[in-house]
């Protein structure tokens, strides 16, 4: 038998050994992270202060555009060409860098007119190369590329070279060209060039898509040819330029391409005409109405000061009109323009564009145009920020624009997140996760009995079918205590949920790319919801260890967490029943704004360690008797009980952005609230209740609920199925696109505190993804239920189906619990969409929990093992 002293020696020489094989690991992984961050010059432009972000929870503007529902983008087409040694595109980076962080959906860029207005674009695709270097999220687009003047295998080469410099982030915009000067390259296309056009758009997207497409080569031979490099997005998002003629409305909704418009001699109502012509094009053919996307270009100048606003844009506005005209007037015969007629043309424009087509004063005074162009059906708005102005006061305005479209200049109301952990049935790790919900199985599977007791097992089968039915977790083996600095005794009366906890956390902070050591100190606050007490149930006799108590407390769960990383943030367990995790992520997001705390880890873990809790779940009818979740179905029969453990490490997006950290998604508004009693009983879901919460949510985001695509259902396949619904219907209201309803319950079972986890997850593989997974259960809710939704359109999905759109993804989180407190989380992609699909999204997490080696020496190695194990004898 070993002494102590050999026992200790022998612990630390197998801990060193398995360190040094995974020390690197970590180290490479951080590593990662750091370089994103570390050199500072190539993030920030030259002689450029770093931002500085106002205190968590500083509201340092009233966000007026928000509320209107538009999207903004920038776009710059300078009317003079100013010597290269001035280093023009300087201020083009500052703007796209700072639009990058601000949340704007994309930045357009212009072609050559081979005159001052727009002299400084000859060649949008170099510029967007350059841009792609310096921004991650802001869709790089083309606002347009002439298609006549070029040959469409060039436009796609060049295009797809930016796809893949920039993950994924080219929107291309064509044009059919108006300047008789730009057609020096090929004059002969001047004359039918609409119909060139037309032909090309076809063709671009072809090659786009590797298809072959035959051409004539030099010796006149007809030969197919494939373009190169392959472009990092599947498919190439296409904008048609169209202002005049309400045919190329109608022919943009044909094809199914995306609009890119502008008010020149016409207005907001006239304008509201052609996107009605454009909306029915895309009805007739068999495509979604409200998907294709409407862009219009507004000249902005915002200040504090509407008089200030107009004095300053005044001069340089009506030169930049001057130069249009006369750019315009070489692509007409007779007499010129003279100067008196250009003048008056200039005054007459000016004053009209101030009153009806430029964003030209205050945030507010703006509001009433951006109203009247979304009722109109603009979805989008380009800002165009260089039609004159100096470059100071071009930053200063765009600063207005900025504060305009967030709470905070920091952009701190959006949470970032940045880490993931998480274990199901059938699902050790994330990946695992995501490929079981892709397959449309069910991880509901008999459980092995031996798990409990055989007088318990037998007890069950009076209420259940025969083999217990759930969504059981694999076995995870034996618990490795020594790694978190707790002794084997005191492991012994540790709530096994509480073991979960911890190694969840650890991998939530790894997968971020931390070192736990790095955040040791910091505040930083953690939020587990938890109410399962089986474990006190499994006690049998009087234990008077001294670690019985803090073994069997709730509070201890979360509380070890903070104390094991020396986190001084809040400490909190969440315990709202069946909406726990949820709420849970609520009050980190709060917390988080609130400035009390700088990160904050959320998560819930529920295991099923006692037959006693089905035992009386049975007894109540509340468990289903075939066995099988069948969310929003009339044959649904009750609930299938699940376990589950997940955490997420939030961050404000500003900081997240600023530390280089990988985000996954984006948490833009929560809400909870209680029922009351208008149910008429604590444990009834009520309507009304769920509609204010939902509500709440979205405008806590500062969403319009016309945005939400997807809809993570609490979905528990019980008697509340039908009021979710009606609560969906009436808080999203109207909409002639399909809204996707889906429910991970159907999977994995109801995982109860770990259930809301296990709802997030799935929506961020599906945002990051760009994919919808199929339910298990393929009846369509609307045919089951007779609930009225169908003014919502609601459906479910039956297989692996695309989330194609032309906003960003955005999806809404739901649960209810026993005990009435309802709770709402509206979940985004990064701004500007996400930067192409990440395959392995949970690369790390897999890897980490894939490799015992790996996650038992992730991080503190030695000096974590020489403080770990308080030797006790036994």
């Amino acid at each position: 038998m070993r002494t102590r002293a050999e026992k200790e020696a022998w612990i630390r020489r197998t801990l060193m050994d398995q360190g040094k094989n995974v020390a690197s690991a970590l180290e490479e992984r951080v590593a990662m992270r750091r370089t994103k961050t570390g050199d500072t010059e190539k993030m920030t432009p030259s002689g450029a202060e770093e931002p500085q972000s106002p205190p968590f929870g500083t509201n340092t503007s009233s966000a007026p555009f928000a509320q209107t529902g538009l999207k903004f983008s920038v776009m710059f087409f300078s009317d003079e060409a100013p010597d290269a040694k001035d280093d023009p595109y300087s201020l083009v980076k500052e703007i796209a860098e700072r639009a990058d962080r601000s949340g704007f959906t994309g930045l357009w860029v212009p072609e050559r007119h081979f005159h001052a207005f727009g002299g400084l674009y000859p060649s949008p695709s170099v510029l967007c190369s350059y841009l792609a270097a310096n921004t991650t999220n802001i869709r790089l687009r083309a606002g347009s590329v002439v298609g006549p003047i070029k040959h469409p295998a060039r436009i796609a080469e060049e295009w797809s070279m930016v796809d893949v410099l920039s993950k994924g982030r080219v929107d291309l915009g064509l044009a059919s060209g108006w300047n008789p000067n730009d057609f020096l390259f090929a004059p002969e296309n001047y004359s039918n060039r609409r119909e060139i056009w037309r032909d090309q758009v076809d063709v671009i997207q072809r090659l786009w898509r590797g298809e072959e497409v035959k051409f004539s080569n030099g010796v006149g031979e007809e030969k197919g040819i494939r373009t190169f490099p392959r472009p990092w997005q599947k498919d190439l998002p296409i904008w048609l330029t169209a202002t005049e003629k309400a045919e190329t409305f109608e022919w943009a909704g044909k094809l199914g391409a995306n609009v890119l418009t502008m008010l020149r001699g016409s207005t907001v109502e006239s304008l509201a005409e052609k996107i009605a012509v454009y909306r029915k094009a895309r009805a007739e053919a068999g495509l979604d109405p409200n998907t294709g996307v409407v862009t219009l270009m507004l000249h902005t100048y915002l200040h504090e000061s509407d008089e200030q606003a107009h004095e300053i844009v005044k001069e340089p506005f009506t030169q930049y009109i001057k130069t249009s005209i006369k750019a315009q007037s070489q692509a007409k015969t007779g007499a010129p323009v003279t100067e008196e007629e250009l003048t008056q043309l200039a005054e007459y424009s000016y004053g009209r564009y101030t009153k009806e087509a430029a964003l030209f004063g205050t945030p507010e005074s703006v509001v009433p145009l951006l109203h009247r162009c979304k009722q109109a059906g603009v979805d989008e708005v380009a800002c165009l920020m260089d039609f004159g102005p100096g470059r100071e006061e071009i930053l200063e305005g765009f600063s207005h624009l900025e504060r305009a479209l967030s709470d905070r200049s920091d952009r701190s109301d959006e949470i970032a997140i940045v880490g993931m952990a998480g274990r199901f049935a059938e699902a050790n790790d994330l990946n695992s996760f995501w490929e079981l919900l892709r397959s449309g199985r069910s991880a509901i599977r008999p459980a092995q009995m031996q798990r409990w007791a055989p007088e318990a097992a037998d007890r069950l089968k009076h209420y259940l079918p025969d083999g217990v039915p759930g969504g059981w977790m694999n076995e995870s083996g034996r618990w490795d205590s020594l790694f978190f600095g707790i002794s084997p005794r005191e492991a012994e009366q540790m709530d096994p949920h509480h073991q979960m906890a911890l190694e969840m956390a650890w991998s939530a902070v790894v997968d971020a790319g931390y070192d736990p050591d790095e955040l040791s100190g910091r505040s930083i606050g953690a939020f587990l919801a938890m109410y399962n007490t089986d474990f006190i149930e499994n006690r049998t006799g009087d234990s008077t260890d001294a670690y019985s108590a803090t073994g069997i407390l709730r509070s201890s769960a979360v509380n070890r967490i903070s104390y094991l990383l020396n986190w001084t943030g809040p400490s909190e367990i969440v315990d709202t029943a069946c909406s726990s995790s949820l709420v849970a992520i609520h009050r980190a997001v709060k917390a988080l704004r609130a400035g009390e705390c700088e990160q904050a880890l959320v998560g819930g873990v529920s295991l099923a360690l006692s037959p006693s809790r089905l035992e009386l779940l049975g007894k109540l009818g509340v468990l289903s008797r075939s066995g099988q979740c069948r969310s929003f179905m009339k044959s649904a029969d009750g609930q299938v009980i699940g376990e589950g453990a997940g955490m997420a490490l939030l961050k404000p997006l500003g900081q997240a952005l600023k530390d280089g950290d990988t985000v996954y998604a984006m948490i833009r508004g929560t809400a909870i609230n209680h029922v009351g009693n208008q149910s008429g009983s604590m444990t009834l879901p009520s309507v009304e209740s769920q509609k204010s919460c939902i509500r709440s949510a979205l405008k806590d985001a500062c969403i319009d609920s016309s945005e939400i695509d997807y809809i993570e259902t609490h979905g528990a396949g019980g008697a509340g199925d039908e009021a979710e619904l009606a609560a969906l219907e009436l808080a999203l209201g109207e909409r002639k696109d399909s809204r996707i309803l889906s429910a991970v319950k159907q999977t994995v079972g109801f995982t109860e505190a770990a259930g809301g986890m296990a709802q997030l997850f799935k929506t961020i593989f599906s945002l990051t993804q760009r994919e919808w997974t199929p339910m298990v259960y393929k009846n369509d809710p609307l045919d089951s239920l007779n609930a009225s939704v169908s003014a919502a359109h609601l459906r479910t999905v039956s297989e692996v189906e695309p989330w194609k759109t032309g906003r960003r993804r955005t999806g809404l989180l739901h649960s209810y619990g026993l005990g009435g407190v309802n709770a709402s989380v509206v979940i985004s992609e990064r701004s500007g969409g996400a930067t192409g699909k990440q395959d392995n999204i949970a690369g790390a997490n897999r890897r980490d929990q894939a490799d015992p080696l790996r996650f038992r020496i992730m991080a503190r190695t030695w000096r974590l093992i020489s403080r770990a194990y308080i030797f006790r004898e036994t």
